[in-house]
């Protein structure tokens, strides 16, 4: 019989609630001796927890085991137990319990448990913090669930943004602060898991502003909403960033609110009044996504009162109505100046715009210059201010109203060197700060001083080419920038009238200059390699001068009190000059031998700005600019190639000058009209000289005026001269030559046998003569006679069968003109030697004494030396005996 009941498995710990366990519980029957039973009946039950088994009536096998067919745990989470029991008594572990702990399952939905539907205020955390329940298909709580609330909507932030679940399956949000402006707010609430009904779940929160009312130093920035703004005196509120106030009611800002370089935006749908200072001015580097602008909104209206005022980096706006823009005050029929139609500002229907003693000023007060480089970047045009008024409204100007606009940045200057071609160009300058008041009906001004910013002057450009290679030298083309207008004033009633009853003064800025041009082009290379190359182009356009408008009244109804009005300044920009260096050709070289062509030079100067700006009596009170210069230089043909040296060619013709072009700029029109600027050419366009050769190089043709030049009194005007010819070659005479052998003791001195002779001088290849050489000797009888140019040394004396003579250049001709000899060499015309009577050449010292003698041994013709420096060569036509030498410095021993 069944001794002992023994439990196998089927226990454990943490299954979910409501599942069937994987492992079914499973007993063994032995009899007392151990020994395994079969056959026996074992029954299965629940004995808590409530759950459920299928197969409670089980027999054991062979092996004495039997086991239950299924065991589902009860839904709610906790301790589970199931017996086994067999029949008899005695038996061991009879009857056997199995326990099992059950949890929840995993999430199967989430509920909002509170937090939902609150109200409070913007940029606070709500009363009650949002907070859900977690349960599984049972509805169980779920224990450790992770949930993750997220902000939705609002710009509103949490804490605590991932709480678990805790025992009673709820998460609740540490805090969570609503936007910074008024309206609704969303939260999430997201518990992981798949099929989770209610998943996420979204909160509601609506905001109201609140008051911002600061009483100590405050920081703000961002996006904020308020109920209302009031900023006291002697409070500053400091923008650290970026701000934009929403204000639902009324702003007003009797303190400061500043901060560098930042954007400030006040939306006001009540009423903006300013009697402290804005400022939002950038005291250091301006940043790359430009200077920040100051916009004003009242819709309630404005007013601007002293002492304070504003000092913006950007553009201000002040309006009290968003909407508008420039084009809603597009003029249509505006009347005459007359007197001001009956309305008066304060019993119009709507909201005032007023400002009262208010200045305003600019910082930085000249914007950034654009960036130097090859091409120059455009300089910052100064910001605009608007003052902008909607209909039903008037703006009032009370007391005065001091602006200063704020000043352009110039141009950036180009520069650019190449080898091949050079271009660059200078930035414009920008357009000065312009002053803007608009209204959709009248405009009173009470007076005051309003500045309109300079205009940036056009920056300058230099190109240089500095290559000669190829067959033209490099190109260099440069363009100045033009100079930036002054700021517009403009004062525009669209429906109403302007009236001006107090003194307003208009100081409109100055225009901007015109950048220069300087272009200098390369020469062209020396023809070796051929051919000699042509001089680059030079192209010079400089920038025109800015020019001045005129102020702007404009209105729908009367514009009066146009005599209270005082207009100075509005001066225009004088022109840029422009210069322009042409290479010039490059030299002639054989085989080549032929200059090359000057470049083609042109400059442009710049037009002088027109000044427009007229007083109030519709006269224009500024002189026009004057015109900018223009400079042509170079242009030149290359020199031909020299060829005189034997055997001679013909010389290098002289290339042909560059084709000028030059304008130079028209005055500026104004009360005076400016002067149209100087044209001047230097050296401009000529011909290179040809080569010296036989026959010699022609030079090149002049260049040309391709374009009209402006005539004025100061203008230059331009001349062109083709190249010199070349020379050419002197030809060398035939000769003897004189071969001299030595003898001594010296001789004694001849007789004396004074005259003059005549040495011919002929032609190498045709023998023809060419010119003629005297010689004359002279002296006191008795002696040795020496030439009319006494040498301070030795000097060399003739002595023969006519007696002894010395023997010295009086003159040549040679080719029809003067030639001088600087040294001879010996030559006679006989060509037999009289053994009996030799010829003899003497040295002479100083006192006439022979110091060495020379016997002529031998004559020949001279051959056909080439004529250098140092060797001059003659023959003589003397006929009869002896022979004739030249004087020739001699110390030691003589030849």
């Amino acid at each position: 019989p069944p001794g002992v009941l023994i439990k196998q498995v089927g226990e454990g710990h943490d299954l979910p609630a409501g599942v069937a366990v994987g492992i079914v519980p499973t007993v063994k029957v032995t009899d007392a001796a151990n020994n395994a039973l079969s056959g026996v009946a074992v029954t299965f039950a629940v004995a808590s927890g409530g759950g459920s088994i299928t197969g409670g009536a089980a027999t054991t096998n062979a092996t004495g085991v039997a086991s239950v067919g299924s065991w589902t745990l009860g839904t709610v989470p906790g301790t589970n137990t199931l017996t086994a029991s067999i029949a008899g008594t005695g038996i061991t572990g009879n009857p056997a319990t199995f326990t099992v702990t059950s949890a929840a399952g995993p999430p199967k939905t989430l509920t909002k448990e509170a937090g939902d539907n609150q109200n409070g205020t913007t940029g606070t955390a709500v009363a009650i913090a949002p907070s859900v329940k977690v349960v599984d298909q049972f509805g169980n709580p779920v224990f450790g669930a992770t949930v993750t609330f997220a902000v939705a909507s609002g710009g509103g932030a949490v804490t605590g943004a991932t709480p678990a679940t805790n025992i009673t399956g709820v998460a609740t949000v540490g805090s969570w602060t609503l936007g910074p402006a008024a309206g609704a707010n969303t939260l999430t609430a997201t518990v992981t898991g798949a099929g989770v009904t209610g998943n996420p779940g979204t909160f509601t929160a609506t905001s109201q502003p609140s008051a911002f009312n600061p009483l100590a130093n405050t920081n703000l920035s961002g996006t904020q909403s308020f109920a209302s703004v009031n900023i006291p005196a002697g409070v500053t509120v400091t923008m650290t960033g970026d701000l934009v106030l929403n204000v639902a009611g009324n702003t007003t800002i009797a303190g400061n609110l500043v901060g560098d370089c930042v954007n400030l935006t006040i939306n006001g749908e009540g009423a903006l009044t300013v009697s402290g200072n804005l400022n939002n001015g950038c005291a250091g580097a301006i940043p790359g996504t430009g200077l920040p602008s100051m916009t004003l909104v009242g819709k309630g209206g404005w007013t601007l009162n002293g002492p304070g005022g504003w000092t913006a980096a950007g553009n201000v706006t002040v309006t009290n109505d968003p909407a508008l823009t420039d084009a809603s005050f597009a003029p249509g029929a505006f009347g005459s100046p007359g007197s001001l139609r009956v309305k008066v500002p304060f019993a119009s229907v709507g909201e005032p715009c007023i400002t009262n003693n208010y200045t305003g000023v600019a910082n930085p007060a000249t914007m950034p210059a654009g960036a130097d480089q090859r091409f120059g970047g455009n300089g910052v045009s100064g910001s605009t201010w608007t003052l902008r008024c909607k209909g039903g409204s008037s703006i009032v100007i009370q007391g005065t109203l001091n602006l200063t606009g704020q000043n352009a940045g110039r141009g950036g200057n180009g520069n650019h060197t190449d080898p091949t071609a050079s271009s660059s160009s200078g930035g414009n300058g920008g357009v000065g700060g312009m002053v803007k008041i608009q209204a959709i009906d009248d405009i009173v001004i009470g007076g005051g001083t309003i500045k309109t910013g300079n205009g940036g002057a056009g920056g300058h450009s230099n190109a240089t080419g500095t290559g000669g290679g190829g067959n033209v030298g490099a190109s260099a083309a440069a363009t100045g920038g033009h100079g930036g207008a002054p700021g517009l004033f403009s004062a525009t009633a669209k429906n109403g009238s302007i009236t001006i009853n107090g003194s307003l003064t208009l100081q409109i800025g100055e225009a901007g200059a015109g950048g220069a041009a300087t272009a200098l082009a390369g020469d062209g290379h020396d023809a070796e390699p051929c051919p000699a190359a042509a001089g680059g182009p030079a192209t010079a356009t400089a920038g025109n001068g800015g020019s001045t408008p005129d102020k702007i009244f404009q209105a729908g109804g009367a514009v009066a009190g146009l005599g209270n009005v005082t207009v100075t300044g509005g001066a225009a920009g004088h022109a840029g000059n422009a210069s322009a260096t042409a290479g010039k050709g490059g030299k002639g070289a054989k085989p080549c031998k032929n200059g090359g062509a000057g470049g083609d030079p042109e400059a442009k100067g710049g037009k002088g700005g027109d000044a427009d700006l007229r007083n109030q009596n519709n006269v224009k009170i500024a002189n026009g600019a004057n015109g900018g210069s223009m400079t042509v230089v170079n242009g030149r043909g290359g020199k031909g190639w020299d060829d005189c040296v034997a055997p001679f060619e013909a010389g290098g013709n002289g290339g042909i000058g560059g084709t000028t072009r030059g304008f130079n700029g028209a005055f500026g029109a104004g009360l005076a009209n400016g002067i149209a600027g100087a044209a001047t050419f230097n050296v401009v366009s000529n011909g290179g000289d040809g080569g010296n050769g036989s026959p010699p190089g022609t030079g090149g043709a002049a260049g040309g005026l391709a374009a009209v030049v402006t005539v004025a009194a100061n203008t230059i005007q331009p001349s062109f001269v083709p190249g010199l010819p070349g020379n050419g070659c002197v030809v060398p005479p035939a000769q003897v030559q004189i071969n001299l052998t030595s003898s001594n003791p010296p001789l004694n001195p001849g007789v004396v046998a004074p005259g003059t002779y005549v040495v011919q001088l002929q032609d190498a290849a045709t023998q023809a003569v060419v010119g003629t050489i005297n010689l004359i000797a002279q002296g006191p009888a008795g002696n040795t006679f020496y030439g009319n140019n006494t040498p301070s040394g030795p000097r060399l004396g003739w002595t023969g069968s006519l007696g002894s003579w010395v023997i010295d250049l009086a003159s040549a001709i040679v080719n029809g003109a003067p030639y001088t000899f600087t040294s001879w060499q010996e030559c006679v015309v006989n060509t037999t030697v009289d053994a009996s009577n030799p010829v003899l050449i003497e040295e002479l010292d100083q006192s006439d004494v022979v110091v060495a003698t020379t016997k002529v041994t031998s004559l020949t013709p001279c051959a056909d030396i080439p004529l250098t420096k140092g060797t001059k060569k003659i023959r003589n036509s003397k006929s009869g005996k002896g022979s004739s030498a030249d004087k020739k410095d001699m110390k030691g021993k003589g030849s």
